[in-house]
């Protein structure tokens, strides 16, 4: 299984996610957070699972206000773009294990810092551009790299 990093997803995609004292103040962060993600946008629990867990992409604006709310929520996105510092430094956190993953994701997040770019007039557009971008370098990442 590879990551579908759309960076907290690290913690739901991949094998290496696992609840102990150190981490489950986060991950019920991390959850609640998603259902208040998913309430404020009208996803349903089965959409933010199939966009959160898989290659589908955000197609309408619930969906991409969905992406943005979880992307800010965690402090991935800073004046409009991805934070590479703070989304190098979770995907270090979940991902130390599993270094082929973690290398490819850093150089997602390089990246999609740059290619990924805000629309001034549709707030929303950040999550979907993120959640492309990222999706589509960590495909380039396993090919290139050999897969997983």
């Amino acid at each position: 299984m590879y990551c579908q990093f759309t960076l907290l997803f690290i913690c739901l995609a991949t094998s290496s996610c696992y609840v102990t004292d150190n981490n489950r103040d986060f991950v019920t962060k991390l959850f609640s957070d998603l259902k208040q993600c998913a309430n404020t946008n009208s996803i349903t629990k089965d959409n933010a699972k199939l966009l959160l867990l898989s290659d589908q992409l955000p197609v309408n604006q619930d969906e991409k206000c969905f992406m943005s709310c979880v992307f800010n929520e965690f402090g991935l996105i800073r004046d409009g773009r991805l934070d590479k510092g703070v989304s190098k430094a979770l995907a270090k956190v979940w991902l130390g294990k599993s270094p082929d993953i973690l290398g490819k994701t850093k150089v997602a997040i390089d990246i999609c810092h740059v290619r990924a770019k805000p629309d001034v007039n549709n707030i929303c557009e950040i999550g979907s551009s993120l959640k492309k971008c990222i999706t589509e370098q960590m495909e380039k990442g396993i090919v290139l790299f050999g897969g997983i």
